[in-house]
């Protein structure tokens, strides 16, 4: 398939074997996070998004799929936060996961259940 005109393609990570130096080298450690490819054409543009972005695991092998709109809840979120799972009364969601440390919650569906209810 050809690729549109303006195509630029997605930069990929690369390993290297220690972060860049300098004093104009920034680096902001990534905990959690999703990315996406932006795709415009004339005044339209189209987000894509790697299909497991909201997915959380849990050390009980459990995955929780969160709601997009709690998102920006979970940036604080480090891999050491532990979570306790709660049912829910909600119109979206099934569960919560609340944040052990501060009693944050984002609230979660089952990963394999649609958002859709």
């Amino acid at each position: 398939m050809p690729l549109p005109p303006g195509f630029i393609a997605p930069c990929l990570p690369t390993k290297a074997p220690h972060p860049a130096t300098g004093a104009l080298r920034v680096h902001e450690i990534k905990h959690d996070g999703f990315r996406v490819i932006a795709r415009k054409d004339g005044d339209r543009v189209r987000l894509y998004k790697h299909a497991k972005s909201y997915i959380v695991e849990l050390e009980d092998d459990s995955a929780w799929r969160i709601w997009p709109c709690d998102l920006l809840i979970t940036l604080h979120w480090m891999p050491t936060t532990q979570f306790e799972v709660s049912e829910i009364d909600d119109d979206h969601c099934t569960h919560a996961l609340i944040d052990r440390t501060t009693g944050t919650r984002v609230r979660v569906i089952e990963a394999a259940a649609t958002l859709i209810r």
